[in-house]
């Protein structure tokens, strides 16, 4: 798909730009732009997707990766206040969470093990949410996986489900990374 001269999509809070499969959002000429209230989903497809237009993300706005790889063209991705970044792929690039929310999983009590391939910096109002349900990553409980440098304050939220009562000797690991600063 080529954003030619400038192109701007809004996608509109209740609009859904859904990746089903692998493919390439570009720009030839002048500087396309996907301006992002509503929902980017990436539902099928095991390979990439790769969005080289600029693409921001508005408050209220979310970016699922249930299948494969999505890629900003190694443009770090920001999630500002009420912004969303959930789902069970891999996004490829840097994740700046200033005021958003990082949530393995698609929805409530569907855990997950969500991949960030690079950096993931998580600002002092930004919020990791994991579900748990038992102790096995990615079906019982969520998890992050992040392959570079995990540099975290913020918030951790975490909310049970099912019948899962944790025992007081269950461990949870629910980040994994390169290597990690901060709390």
């Amino acid at each position: 798909v080529d954003l030619v001269n400038g192109t701007v999509i809004t996608n509109a809070s209740t609009g859904v730009i859904d990746l089903q499969k692998d493919l390439e959002i570009f720009n030839t000429s002048g500087t396309g732009v996907i301006d992002n209230f509503g929902l980017i989903n990436k539902s099928d497809g095991t390979g990439l997707s790769l969005i080289t237009a600029q693409v921001t993300t508005e408050t209220g706005s979310s970016i699922d990766i249930q299948s494969g790889t999505l890629s900003l063209d190694s443009v770090a991705l920001t999630l500002g206040s009420g912004t969303t970044l959930k789902g069970s792929g891999t996004f490829s690039g840097n994740v700046i969470n200033n005021a958003g929310t990082v949530s393995p999983g698609t929805g409530f009590e569907n855990t997950a093990i969500l991949t960030i391939n690079g950096n993931y910096t998580q600002g002092t109002n930004g919020i990791l949410a994991i579900e748990l349900n038992g102790t096995t990553a990615g079906t019982l409980h969520d998890q992050l996986n992040v392959t570079g440098t995990a540099t975290l304050a913020g918030n951790l939220t975490s909310t049970l489900f099912g019948s899962y009562t944790p025992l007081a000797t269950d461990t949870f690991t629910i980040l994994n990374a390169g290597t990690r600063t901060g709390v």
